[in-house]
């Protein structure tokens, strides 16, 4: 007499397990990283035209980038870096020439309150203040761009 509600009973019990088995492999699977997808984000580093990033380096305490110059010889008066997560800053104030086509290594504090931890994917953003030299400082023109790299 209560065949069709047995039989309709079983096949929901029968596919509740089936996804409760799938939810805790899930689970598992996220829980020891597998389905962590930074390991699949690639290291990058771009920034705006007027400068090539060759490389860059993100380690707990700083950031450092090495970049050529793609303009005529220019004054670099500030590079800042954003931590895209908090939002903090932190910025290197010296001024440096760079001549055509040369290739500089700069170095840049980790921004205050944030906090890196070995091993994990990075996004930061990187914005630099300019000026030719043929001009003055008036001039001052800014370009940014993007670093993602693994934390050393």
């Amino acid at each position: 007499m209560y065949k069709k509600g047995q039989a309709a009973l079983e096949f929901l019990t029968t596919y509740g397990w089936a996804f409760l088995v799938i939810l805790v492999m899930i689970g598992a699977l996220a829980y020891f990283g597998v389905l962590n997808p930074s390991r699949f984000v690639p290291e990058t580093c771009t920034l705006g035209a007027a400068f090539l990033c060759d490389d860059a380096v993100i380690d707990t305490g700083r950031v450092t980038i090495k970049m050529r110059n793609n303009l005529e010889a220019i004054n670099i008066t500030n590079v800042t870096i954003t931590d895209i997560d908090s939002g903090s800053i932190g910025a290197n104030d010296t001024e440096i020439q760079l001549a055509a086509g040369g290739i500089i290594i700069l170095t840049v504090a980790k921004p205050s309150g944030a906090t890196w931890t070995v091993g994990l994917k990075k996004k930061v953003s990187a914005d630099i203040e300019y000026f030719i030299v043929s001009s003055t400082r008036t001039f001052t023109k800014s370009t940014g761009g993007d670093i993602v790299g693994t934390i050393q």
